[in-house]
Protein backbone atom coordinates (compact mmCIF):
# COMPACT_ATOMS: atom_id res chain seq x y z
CA UNK A 1 0.00 0.00 0.00
CA UNK A 2 2.85 2.40 0.84
CA UNK A 3 4.47 1.63 -2.51
CA UNK A 4 1.18 2.45 -4.27
CA UNK A 5 1.02 5.87 -2.51
CA UNK A 6 4.62 6.66 -3.55
CA UNK A 7 3.86 5.60 -7.10
CA UNK A 8 0.71 7.76 -7.19
CA UNK A 9 2.60 10.72 -5.69
CA UNK A 10 5.41 10.29 -8.22
CA UNK A 11 2.92 10.13 -11.13
CA UNK A 12 1.06 13.19 -9.87
CA UNK A 13 4.31 15.17 -9.55
CA UNK A 14 5.36 14.09 -13.04
CA UNK A 15 1.97 15.12 -14.45
CA UNK A 16 2.18 18.55 -12.80
CA UNK A 17 5.71 19.16 -14.10
CA UNK A 18 4.86 18.02 -17.62
CA UNK A 19 1.88 20.35 -17.76
CA UNK A 20 3.82 23.45 -16.80
CA UNK A 21 2.51 26.69 -18.18
CA UNK A 22 4.27 27.40 -21.48
CA UNK A 23 3.05 30.97 -21.95
CA UNK A 24 4.01 31.84 -25.52
CA UNK A 25 2.87 35.45 -25.09
CA UNK A 26 6.27 36.42 -23.67
CA UNK A 27 8.45 34.60 -26.19
CA UNK A 28 8.27 37.56 -28.58
CA UNK A 29 9.96 39.70 -25.91
CA UNK A 30 12.75 37.17 -25.32
CA UNK A 31 15.85 39.24 -24.63
CA UNK A 32 18.01 37.26 -27.12
CA UNK A 33 15.70 37.32 -30.15
CA UNK A 34 16.78 39.18 -33.27
CA UNK A 35 13.78 39.38 -35.59
CA UNK A 36 15.34 41.88 -37.96
CA UNK A 37 17.57 44.94 -37.96
CA UNK A 38 18.13 48.32 -39.51
CA UNK A 39 21.09 48.52 -41.88
CA UNK A 40 22.70 51.91 -41.57
CA UNK A 41 25.92 53.36 -42.98
CA UNK A 42 25.97 56.43 -40.74
CA UNK A 43 23.75 58.36 -38.38
CA UNK A 44 22.26 60.54 -41.11
CA UNK A 45 21.14 58.00 -43.73
CA UNK A 46 17.75 56.37 -43.63
CA UNK A 47 18.06 52.75 -42.53
CA UNK A 48 17.25 49.78 -44.71
CA UNK A 49 14.91 47.62 -42.65
CA UNK A 50 15.48 43.87 -42.73
CA UNK A 51 12.82 41.62 -41.28
CA UNK A 52 10.66 43.06 -38.52
CA UNK A 53 13.19 44.41 -36.00
CA UNK A 54 12.29 44.02 -32.34
CA UNK A 55 14.21 47.15 -31.49
CA UNK A 56 13.38 50.12 -29.32
CA UNK A 57 15.42 53.15 -30.25
CA UNK A 58 13.69 56.48 -29.76
CA UNK A 59 16.75 58.65 -29.15
CA UNK A 60 19.74 56.61 -30.33
CA UNK A 61 21.21 55.44 -33.61
CA UNK A 62 23.73 52.58 -33.93
CA UNK A 63 25.98 52.61 -37.00
CA UNK A 64 27.45 51.26 -39.16
CA UNK A 65 25.25 48.21 -39.14
CA UNK A 66 26.55 45.71 -40.09
CA UNK A 67 29.82 46.60 -38.45
CA UNK A 68 33.27 45.10 -38.67
CA UNK A 69 35.19 46.47 -35.68
CA UNK A 70 33.71 49.69 -34.36
CA UNK A 71 30.09 50.54 -33.64
CA UNK A 72 29.06 54.14 -33.04
CA UNK A 73 26.08 55.17 -30.97
CA UNK A 74 24.73 58.63 -31.71
CA UNK A 75 22.24 60.23 -29.38
CA UNK A 76 19.34 62.46 -30.32
CA UNK A 77 18.22 64.96 -27.75
CA UNK A 78 19.65 65.60 -24.35
CA UNK A 79 20.56 62.06 -23.27
CA UNK A 80 23.31 60.75 -21.05
CA UNK A 81 24.55 57.22 -21.67
CA UNK A 82 25.28 55.43 -18.43
CA UNK A 83 26.06 51.91 -19.67
CA UNK A 84 26.14 49.81 -22.82
CA UNK A 85 25.43 46.08 -22.67
CA UNK A 86 25.98 43.47 -25.37
CA UNK A 87 23.97 40.26 -25.50
CA UNK A 88 24.34 37.38 -27.97
CA UNK A 89 21.49 37.47 -30.44
CA UNK A 90 19.45 34.59 -31.76
CA UNK A 91 18.28 35.28 -35.32
CA UNK A 92 14.75 34.19 -36.12
CA UNK A 93 12.31 34.96 -38.88
CA UNK A 94 9.43 34.29 -36.51
CA UNK A 95 7.25 37.16 -35.35
CA UNK A 96 7.37 39.00 -38.68
CA UNK A 97 3.71 40.00 -38.22
CA UNK A 98 4.09 41.23 -34.63
CA UNK A 99 3.68 44.96 -33.96
CA UNK A 100 6.69 45.42 -31.69
CA UNK A 101 5.93 49.13 -31.28
CA UNK A 102 2.84 48.15 -29.28
CA UNK A 103 4.76 45.64 -27.13
CA UNK A 104 8.21 47.10 -26.47
CA UNK A 105 8.94 50.15 -24.34
CA UNK A 106 11.65 51.61 -22.10
CA UNK A 107 10.72 49.16 -19.36
CA UNK A 108 10.39 45.95 -21.40
CA UNK A 109 13.51 44.52 -19.79
CA UNK A 110 14.77 45.08 -16.26
CA UNK A 111 18.31 46.23 -15.60
CA UNK A 112 18.88 42.98 -13.69
CA UNK A 113 17.74 40.92 -16.69
CA UNK A 114 19.91 42.87 -19.13
CA UNK A 115 22.91 42.74 -16.83
CA UNK A 116 22.59 39.01 -16.19
CA UNK A 117 22.20 38.15 -19.90
CA UNK A 118 24.98 40.40 -21.15
CA UNK A 119 28.50 39.13 -21.66
CA UNK A 120 29.95 42.62 -21.95
CA UNK A 121 29.14 45.83 -20.12
CA UNK A 122 30.71 49.20 -20.74
CA UNK A 123 30.36 51.82 -18.02
CA UNK A 124 30.01 55.26 -19.58
CA UNK A 125 30.13 58.51 -17.67
CA UNK A 126 27.97 61.43 -18.79
CA UNK A 127 28.41 61.09 -22.53
CA UNK A 128 25.91 63.21 -24.42
CA UNK A 129 27.59 63.26 -27.83
CA UNK A 130 27.80 59.54 -28.45
CA UNK A 131 29.69 56.38 -27.71
CA UNK A 132 32.14 54.23 -29.66
CA UNK A 133 32.08 50.49 -28.92
CA UNK A 134 35.00 48.30 -30.03
CA UNK A 135 33.76 44.93 -31.34
CA UNK A 136 37.08 43.85 -32.84
CA UNK A 137 37.39 40.70 -30.71
CA UNK A 138 33.78 39.58 -31.13
CA UNK A 139 32.74 36.65 -33.29
CA UNK A 140 30.78 37.25 -36.46
CA UNK A 141 27.07 37.12 -35.81
CA UNK A 142 24.01 38.83 -34.40
CA UNK A 143 24.01 40.80 -31.18
CA UNK A 144 21.61 42.93 -29.19
CA UNK A 145 23.03 46.23 -28.01
CA UNK A 146 21.33 47.72 -24.94
CA UNK A 147 21.94 51.36 -24.11
CA UNK A 148 21.08 52.64 -20.66
CA UNK A 149 20.34 56.35 -20.72
CA UNK A 150 18.97 58.69 -18.09
CA UNK A 151 15.50 57.86 -19.51
CA UNK A 152 15.79 54.06 -19.41
CA UNK A 153 16.89 51.39 -21.87
CA UNK A 154 16.96 51.44 -25.65
CA UNK A 155 18.25 48.63 -27.86
CA UNK A 156 19.37 47.79 -31.37
CA UNK A 157 19.94 44.53 -33.21
CA UNK A 158 23.32 44.52 -34.90
CA UNK A 159 25.36 42.25 -37.10
CA UNK A 160 29.11 42.02 -36.58
CA UNK A 161 31.04 40.80 -39.60
CA UNK A 162 31.73 41.57 -43.23
CA UNK A 163 28.83 40.05 -45.11
CA UNK A 164 27.90 40.85 -48.65
CA UNK A 165 25.02 43.30 -48.09
CA UNK A 166 22.94 41.74 -50.89
CA UNK A 167 23.35 38.30 -49.29
CA UNK A 168 22.32 39.70 -45.92
CA UNK A 169 19.22 41.28 -47.46
CA UNK A 170 18.40 38.03 -49.30
CA UNK A 171 18.85 36.07 -46.06
CA UNK A 172 16.13 38.12 -44.37
CA UNK A 173 13.84 38.22 -47.41
CA UNK A 174 13.69 34.42 -47.83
Amino acid sequence: MIMFKYLCSFCLALLILSCSNNDDSTIETNINLVTGMDLRADEFTEPIRLGNPNIFAKSSVAYPNPTFNVLNIALNGNQNVQSVFIINGLKTKSFQDVDFSSILNLNSYSSEQISSESFEEFEINNTVDGVVVNLENYDEGYYRLFIETNNGFEWHNIYKGTPNIEELIDEWDD
